[in-house]
């Protein structure tokens, strides 16, 4: 074995006449060699690229998707209210339609007929198939 300067360093080379017969082509340990640096920082950045690439897609998608989760629950929330306040005003208008049908009936009663239970049965068979009639 003979030890050849490289890079300002003794470094070990194995030649066809060495111990070892399996190495027939000249090897130099890489240790310390100043053109290994850069490929070592080359892994490194790929490592970290391959890390941190899918972490920052997988930032940007869930960040869409919480947007697009709340524009979601936002227009649900829009919908669910216009259909309350439509079923809202249904409800009242039943009840002054009902009203005005007693108040027409009881207007030209007197007060006595007005309390008979005739008066209480018509109320009852008014408000019957209306469900959302209190």
């Amino acid at each position: 074995m003979k030890a050849v300067a490289l890079a300002h360093s003794q470094v070990p080379v194995h030649t066809a006449g060495d111990a070892d017969p399996a190495h027939s082509w000249p090897s130099v340990a890489l240790v310390g060699c100043p053109a290994v640096m850069p490929s070592v920082r080359l892994h490194q950045a790929m490592l970290a690229a391959a890390l941190l690439v899918p972490a920052a897609l997988f930032g940007a998608a869930a960040w869409r998707n919480l947007h697009e989760l709340r524009r979601e629950a936002a227009d649900t929330v829009a919908r669910t209210t216009a259909i309350m306040h439509e079923h809202a005003r249904k409800v009242f208008e039943t009840e002054e339609l009902l009203l005005s049908l007693i108040e027409e009936r009881v207007a030209s009663l007197p007060p006595a007929e007005v309390a008979s239970p005739f008066t209480s049965e018509f109320m009852r068979r008014v408000k019957a198939p209306l469900a959302q009639a209190v």
